[in-house]
């Protein structure tokens, strides 16, 4: 399992692809920190972990789905 995981990263971080959905992320989380927390002057982080959360249901399924096609394409889904 270990491997895999070392693999997967490793994959990720050598290509673009992880590095758009890292900027992505962080993109969006700031975004919505700024509105929640910094332009009202709001000190309630709950907000904002709630809109992470919020985010974290986009990209998951993104990053799993490139994973699955993966599999298939090299036939190793078996």
């Amino acid at each position: 399992m270990k491997a895999i995981y070392c693999r997967e990263l490793q994959a990720y971080f050598s290509s673009p692809a992880g590095y758009v959905f890292i900027g992505f992320f962080l993109l969006i989380s700031g975004f919505f920190f700024a509105l929640t927390n910094l332009l009202p002057g709001n000190s309630d982080y709950i907000n904002t972990l709630g809109s992470i959360t919020f985010i974290f249901l986009i990209v998951v399924p993104l990053l799993t789905m490139k994973l699955l096609a993966e599999e298939m394409r090299h036939k190793t889904d078996q």
